[in-house]
Formats: structure tokens, sequence, C-alpha cells
């Protein structure tokens, strides 16, 4: 493993421009704004932000990680009170002196204390209480502590980019028929909310560009699954990359798919989108993911929570990948796997709930 730190984030783009596999260190001495930090950390091709300890507190660390970026502390003082007050922000690395010291103290901690939380991925919105894809289903798996939400992307007959989890509108309107199939046009002649309760009856397909400015409002950095089945052209996949970026949204989205390559094709048009390659975790699955690693963008394992093993955390975290799960809606498998993983994807306020009661305590 190998990394280059500076203050000056444009030396990091220097040297990832000659050896992409480098990762890079943000070392933030101040700032006015945290995006801002994000935004130079992303530009200039950091997936680590190092903070100078009197910036670090634990809302500035999970701001930070929401958006996916790793943090450190500078340690400047070695006491043991301010190093434990590092250490509970959540701060995935701490650079001091005397590590031993650092050591020693880790040790007082007892076995499974949860110092930070996963990620929180909201798939489809909140589906347990509201009708899939929509805003206020969005907004309401915010509301109940997901820190992202996860949609899945067709192309209509007349190429326009639709939200829709499966690969007809049978289950989730008062239609039928293919999504490919069909113009944008044609489904909007359709129902999607009364299927789920009268109370969301006139409910429209969202256009894509609508669903990601929705989630700019918000602030909310969208999991966009390109499916395995969806039969993407490079040209489709740079079109869906070519609309978040007129929404001013380009390196705030996350692609994942089982295909790794619709993710490089992703890659090709986006250096900073992060891509989560959806596979259970082999030598040839972590040949694949460290592949997509040869440019600047960040990548993880997105993986059947069934098939976590220590063994297979151990794999990822040896070749710096970190691993996601889905789909877990069982409060048990949450707190076990929570330590262990960056990020959970759930179906229902659980993983909301207990990720948050985790976090708050």
């Amino acid at each position: 493993d190998m990394a280059v730190m500076a203050s000056d984030a444009s030396l990091i783009k220097m040297v990832k421009d000659v050896f992409p596999v480098i990762r890079g260190i943000y070392h933030v001495k101040s700032y006015e704004k945290l995006i801002d930090v994000v935004h130079t950390a992303n530009s200039n091709y950091a997936g680590v932000v190092a903070l100078d300890q009197s910036l670090v507190s634990h809302d500035v660390v999970e701001y930070l990680h929401a958006r996916f970026k790793t943090v450190w502390v500078l340690q400047e003082e070695e006491t043991d009170f301010e190093l434990h007050n590092s250490i509970v922000s959540g701060c995935y690395g701490m650079i001091v002196k005397d590590y031993a010291n650092l050591y020693d103290l880790y040790q007082e901690y007892e076995t499974n204390t949860q110092l930070r939380t996963s990620f929180n991925v909201a798939h489809r919105g909140l589906s347990s209480i509201c009708n899939e894809n929509s805003d206020h289903g969005t907004e309401k798996a915010i509301m109940t502590g997901a820190t992202h939400v996860e949609v899945y992307v067709y192309l209509t007959k007349d190429n326009q980019v639709a939200i829709m989890h499966d690969g007809t509108i049978d289950r989730t309107s008062n239609g039928s028929g293919n999504v490919q199939s069909l113009t944008y046009e044609q489904l909007l002649q359709y129902d999607f909310g009364s299927w789920y309760s009268s109370k969301f009856t006139g409910t429209k397909i969202p256009t894509f560009k609508e669903f990601i400015m929705y989630c700019k409002g918000l602030g909310l950095h969208p999991y966009i699954e390109l499916k395995s089945s969806g039969g993407y052209t490079e040209s489709q996949i740079r079109q869906v990359v070519d609309e978040v970026e007129l929404c001013g949204m380009k390196g705030k989205v996350t692609y994942i798919s089982f295909s790794s390559t619709f993710l490089q094709y992703v890659k090709a048009y986006d250096e900073e989108a992060r891509l989560g390659f959806i596979a259970d975790v082999t030598s040839s699955t972590i040949a694949t993911a460290n592949g997509l690693k040869t440019g600047k963008n960040e990548v993880f394992m997105d993986v059947n929570y069934t098939y976590v093993k220590d063994s297979k955390v151990a794999l990822c975290m040896a070749n710096d990948l970190p691993m996601e799960v889905w789909t877990v809606n069982d409060a048990n498998v949450i707190k076990k796997l929570n330590p262990y993983v960056s990020g959970v994807t759930s179906d229902n306020q659980v993983a909301g709930k207990i990720l948050y009661d985790l976090y708050s305590t």
C-alpha cells in the first residue's frame, strides 16, 4: 500500500496522473465550508482527508464519511484525553508519534465498541411505508436515518432514462409492459402509486433528471444501479453519466453493477464517480475490482450479506477495497456487520433506526 499526502491538493493530482493506484491523502489545516473540502478532495483524486486535530469532531467526521471521504486525524497533542477524543470521533486513522501508546489506549475499549456506523442506503427509498422510487419515499428515508438512496435505471423506447426497479411496470403501476419497449410519454399515462396505497394515487414515474435534482436539493448522494439485465450500450451509459453532470452532480453519485463492463463505461466518462462492483468476494472478483481502481475512481465491493465471512472482509481490507452489503432487514444482522462494512443497504426503516441508535450511543 502506498499513499501521497499534501496540503496542496493539486500535488496529489500530479502524482496520481502518473501513478493512479497510489492513494491520495488531502491534508486539511483549515476550511470555511466542509463541502469545499469534499470538492477539493474529489477534484484532485484524494480518497482520504487528513484533518488537523483541532478541526475534528464527531459531526465533521460523520459529514465527510457520508460523502465517501475516509477521515484521518493528524494528532497535534498526544495526551490520553486528546487521543481518546479523536478515537471517539469515528475517524478511520490517526497519525501520531507515539503509536505504541495509541495502541495501548485502543485496548481499553471493549470488544465491538461502535466508533462509527456504516452508510445507511435506502433501497428504492423507504419502500416499507411508501411507494418505491418516489420523492416522498426518498424524503421519508432520509427522515428515518438513511444517508443515501439507491435506485435502478432503464432506458425507455425513446431513449429517456427512467427510474424503475423491475424491467417491467406490471408490479408497480396500473399498466403492464417492459420499460424498454415503452416511450416515456406512454409511461406517464400510468399510475405508479395506487398499487401500494390509495394515498399515493396519481404518482407518476420520475425522470432520471427529476430524481437527481431532487437528491441535489436534499444534499443527498444517490446510488444508481446499472442492472446487468438492462442491456445498456456504452453510449446509453454515457447518456446517464452526462445527465448527472448536467444536473451539477458529477462526483456525487455512486454507480453499482454486477457488470464490471458497465462500470468501466462509467469510469471512462466520470473519473470522479464512486464505483461498486456487486459480487461475492473471491480472488477473481478482487482482481476485477482492482482493475477498476487503475483510474482515479473510488471502488468498493458490494456483497450479498449472506456471503460475508471474516476471511472475505480481510481480503477486501488487504486490497484497500471497502465492503458494503445488501439487502439487510434484520436488526441483529445489521449490528453484527456494522463494524466490518462501510455500507448497509436496507428495504425499510430497520437499518435507519439501528444504525442511528448505534451511532448515537
